[in-house]
């Protein structure tokens, strides 16, 4: 949810917030119901302006744009210039915007106005008070008191000081007077950290009032260490109140300010209390502006569902990361289900329809006559800026595979990876769009894909065939696939590459390890084959005579796991990795996260392959190594001598958990045996010499990775090194 502050009456027609809404308000303009869809938006006009024209005009202007609520003074000539403004704006029939009335527990800076003695103004003075006061609130006769809602510009300007801040509240006992005769449909307080008392007070005074109300705002701010155990503490005593409520936020408070750190101080703090703090909605305030919606959608706190699922004889609900929230009371009818029907595009063979010119999926669920009984209706978005965290890869022109959960954003990904490749890169990109997923329904794509050309999909169960019309057709350098689910598909994506395009595709699965269990899609990690191994062989990898081994080149090289939205798992060479868990050996992997400020951290970071950039280099984020610290063991390792097991078992495993072990040659310079069972009957000399010397003897069943790592582990708690020798 959002807040438009409002910064002087020349702004506010041509708000780019204005332009906006219109197309955007597609639930209506019913507050109570945008509040439950979590797109309420309130205009805030000022708890200290007085101008009575001018929130006449704002209430007009933002009532057409479809406003959901307006924040006006507690002043009954303020209110009734609100009201006034609302009933010429309406429509027959639209609910009128609620009109909210703010107050304050204890001093606050939303309630003040600034004075000056204008008589002692030398005359020479260039004013600069004046220029500062974005409401021409200040003349040569001093300042407005109705015009001035207290942004303080003027304070700091003055080169006299001649200019003070004067408080602005009601008293008690004028406030519930005051209140009867307004008739608020809600109340806003403002509050801070340490004024619970003062809160208390208030909100028992507005007791008598409380039961007629349709929200109670709460507005804070201040360091999010100190916000949010406030917080906590208010939603103790307001979920016991007859009104709900939600959490106003000031990022920064009576702010005017269009740069992009008034938003990122302002989605920055509504993330960390969407995290740490007390359940409830959450109102973004104290720097809204141009930026604000889109760093909301890129930290999903944007308040548009997931996907909302609709069931008939069941009420439509919609399902949010964590939490879901019903649309209605009443079961769907089979007459509202028609009806949704009728506005959606056909469904394909996939049971997948769009609505045109949008990115949103609708999913349809049949009885087993056919008939459509339920929709799932995916809101679907474009997010400018997600390809940072891999550009690297999609600038190294080899193909790159990505994986991940359901949901997780695969697609919105394929579709930034698609604009940044045509536009930014000048490449020739084509998407195969089987469920118009990526490029939105209908004839003209969404210009989410930037100037990349899109192909749809007749029948999902030609898409094969229309990845290779599209090499052999269209000459493209880049082709986007998502979904890559069967083993012609599969087969499609290897021909398309030996042919030197570009792939850029989703598959099914988490991870690599899924990929292999996977028979339609081992294709595109080389495939598997069975093979026969010779007696030393077998012996010396410590495994059966018949094992599987990748038979070809991988299609992708380069493959991404996306574990969540700020976390990917990088896999430079898929062939090496794919060959590692054949052979049940650990992988690891390079993990890329992204924090709130947009900068990209690496860890575990591995040698690029040729032709790669060092990771995060792109202009969009800055690149921080994390090391894994040393341990102390590592200056003196822990000396095994393996029997039964190859040298190059334990290397590998020793690298790859970077274990303070190092593997010698003889029993005499071993601090422990590690062997296989039955072993050492083998190799009776070095049993002979480790029972002489006292060197223990640790026996395990088989020399598997899990097994050998185990040993490791409990031979390394087991012993401590102390200067050169073991105690």
């Amino acid at each position: 949810m959002l807040s438009v502050r409002w910064g002087g009456a020349g702004r506010c027609a041509g708000s780019p917030w204005l332009r906006r809404w219109q197309p955007e308000v597609v639930l209506g303009h019913d507050p109570e119901a945008a509040l439950r869809h979590g797109c309420w938006r309130k205009l805030i006009c000022g708890a200290s302006n007085q101008d009575l024209a001018a929130i006449t005009d704002l209430a007009w202007v933002y009532t057409r744009a479809g406003i959901h609520c307006i924040d006006v003074a507690p002043d009954p000539a303020v209110v009734a210039a609100a009201r006034q403004g609302i009933a010429a704006a309406l429509d027959p029939g639209q609910p009128p915007p609620w009109l909210m009335v703010s107050l304050n527990d204890d001093t606050d800076p939303h309630f003040r106005k600034a004075h000056f003695d204008p008589r002692h103004c030398p005359a020479d003075c260039p004013r600069p008070c004046e220029a500062a006061c974005p409401v021409a609130a200040i003349s040569t006769t001093g300042v407005a008191m109705a015009r001035c809602y207290g942004c303080g510009r003027c304070l700091s300007v003055c080169p006299l000081g001649l200019i003070e801040e004067r408080p602005w509240r009601l008293e008690r006992s004028q406030l519930l007077e005051i209140l009867e005769t307004c008739q608020p449909e809600a109340l806003e307080i403002h509050t801070r950290p340490g004024a619970f008392s003062a809160f208390t007070q208030l909100l028992a005074l507005l007791q008598p009032l409380l039961p007629r109300l349709r929200l109670l705002a709460v507005s804070a701010g201040g360091p999010l260490a100190h916000l949010v155990p406030y917080l906590w503490q208010l939603h103790g005593l307001l979920v016991t109140q007859p009104v709900p409520h939600l959490w106003q936020l000031d990022g920064r408070p009576m702010s005017g300010d269009l740069g992009r750190g008034t938003a990122h101080a302002a989605v920055a703090l509504a993330l960390g209390v969407s995290r740490h703090g007390p359940p409830g909605l959450i109102q973004v305030a104290g720097g809204v502006n141009r930026h604000t919606q889109k760093l909301l959608d890129r930290h999903g706190l944007s308040g548009h569902g997931e996907k909302p699922p609709a069931v008939l004889g069941r009420p439509p609900e919609a399902r949010y990361p964590g939490r879901r929230l019903d649309l209605e009371d009443a079961p769907l009818s089979r007459e509202a289900l028609d009806g949704v029907i009728a506005r959606v595009g056909r469904f394909g063979g996939d049971n997948r329809a769009g609505i045109a010119r949008t990115l949103h999926r609708i999913s349809a669920i049949r009885n087993r006559s056919g008939e459509v009984i339920g929709l799932t209706c995916r809101v679907g978005r474009a997010v400018y800026g997600t390809v940072a965290v891999i550009r690297d890869l999609v600038e190294s022109n080899q193909s790159v595979l990505i994986m991940g959960y359901p949901g997780v954003g695969k697609t919105t990904v394929l579709r930034e990876i698609s604009r940044v490749l045509a536009d930014e890169l000048e490449r020739r990109v084509v998407v195969i769009d089987t469920s118009n997923e990526i490029a939105g329904d209908g004839d003209i794509p969404h210009p989410a894909i930037g100037r990349a050309r899109r192909m749809q999909v007749p029948d999902p169960q030609h898409q094969h065939r229309v990845m290779i019309e599209a090499v052999e057709n269209h000459m493209p350098e880049v082709i986007v696939i998502d979904e890559i689910g069967s083993e012609q598909e599969a087969w499609a994506a290897r021909t398309i590459a030996e042919r030197g395009v570009q792939l850029v595709g989703t598959a099914h699965g988490h991870q690599l390890a899924n990929l292999i269990k996977n028979p339609a899609l081992r294709d595109l990690i080389g495939g598997l084959q069975a093979v026969t191994l010779g007696d030393e062989e077998a012996r010396r990898r410590g495994s059966q005579k018949t094992v599987q081994e990748r038979c070809a080149p991988p299609t992708f090289p380069l493959a991404v796991e996306m574990h969540s939205r700020d976390c990917w798992h990088i896999h430079w060479n898929v062939a090496r990795t794919v060959d590692a868990l054949l052979r049940d050996r650990p992988v690891q992997s390079q993990v890329r996260r992204l924090d709130e400020r947009g900068i990209l951290h690496v860890q575990n970071p591995s040698p690029c392959p040729p032709g790669l950039g060092e990771p995060g280099t792109s202009s969009m984020a800055q690149s921080a190594m994390v090391q894994p610290a040393p341990s102390a063991a590592q200056d003196i390792p822990l000396s095994i001598y393996p029997s039964g097991v190859t040298s190059h078992q334990l290397d590998a495993l020793i690298h790859d958990r970077q274990l303070p072990v190092q593997v010698v040659r003889t029993v005499d310079r071993a601090d422990a045996v590690l062997s296989l069972r039955n072993s050492l009957s083998h190799d009776p000399g070095a049993r002979r010499v480790a029972k002489g010397l006292g060197v223990p003897i640790h026996v395990i069943k088989s020399a598997k990775p899990t097994q050998l790592q185990k040993a490791l582990e409990r031979l390394l708690l087991r012993f401590r090194t102390k200067g050169n020798a073991v105690v």
